[in-house]
C-alpha cells in the first residue's frame, strides 16, 4: 500500500511549484441496463436462506458468462465471509451482497426477487425479497460504488419496491429500475 508521501499528488505538491488543483477522471455514471440485463434477473427465486440466495445469483452470473464456472465456489466463500462480518440486508426488503475481487476485471451484477423472502441477518425475519449481487474489480471501484448508490437510491422508494415485487418478467424489472 502506498503511503501519502509516496503518492504522485504529494510529490507534486511538495515540489515547491504552485499547484492549484488536481484533476482526476470524473466518476462515470453507470447505466443499470449496462450492468444488469434480462438474463441476469432471477425471477422468481426459490431460496430457502441467504446462502441459497447468494448461490443462486452466483450461478446466474456463471450461466451467463459473467464469471467463470470454475470460480463459483471461491466467489461463494468470499461472499459468505463478507456476510458473516457485515450482513448486507439494508432493510425495506432489500439486500446488496457485494465484493471487490482481486484478479477480476470489470463490474458485474445480477438481481433476484424472492417472493417468500429470506433472512440476511442473524434474526429469523425472512423479510429480504429483492437482492442485488455485485462483483467488481479493484480498478472499477468508482463505477461499483456509483452503481450501488444508484440502485440503493431507487430502492428507497416503496412504489419502486412494490413494482419490482409485482413484476412478471425481467423486462418489467428493468423498466422499473430505469425510471427516474
Amino acid at each position: 500500500m502506498k503511503k501519502a508521501k509516496d503518492s504522485i499528488p504529494y510529490k507534486v505538491l511538495s515540489s515547491g511549484n504552485n499547484v492549484i488543483m488536481f484533476q482526476t477522471r470524473k466518476p462515470q455514471k453507470v447505466n443499470i441496463q449496462d450492468i444488469i440485463w434480462d438474463e441476469l434477473i432471477k425471477l422468481p427465486m426459490t431460496a430457502a436462506n441467504k446462502t441459497d440466495a447468494i448461490a443462486q445469483l452466483i450461478q446466474q452470473l456463471a450461466d451467463n458468462d459473467q464469471i467463470a464456472q470454475a470460480k463459483k465456489d471461491e466467489i461463494m466463500e468470499l461472499f459468505l465471509k463478507k456476510e458473516k462480518l457485515s450482513p448486507t440486508g439494508v432493510g425495506q426488503g432489500t439486500a446488496f451482497p457485494h465484493i471487490i475481487l482481486s484478479g477480476f476485471w470489470g463490474l458485474v451484477s445480477c438481481m433476484g426477487i424472492c417472493p417468500s423472502g429470506v433472512s440476511f441477518s442473524n434474526d429469523a425475519n425472512r423479510n429480504i425479497k429483492i437482492i442485488f449481487l455485485t462483483i467488481s474489480s479493484p480498478i472499477h471501484r468508482t463505477e461499483y460504488l456509483n452503481f450501488l448508490a444508484q440502485v440503493a437510491g431507487k430502492m428507497i422508494h416503496k412504489k419502486t419496491r412494490n413494482k419490482l415485487l409485482s413484476s412478471k418478467n425481467p423486462r418489467e424489472v428493468l423498466s422499473t429500475l430505469q425510471l427516474d
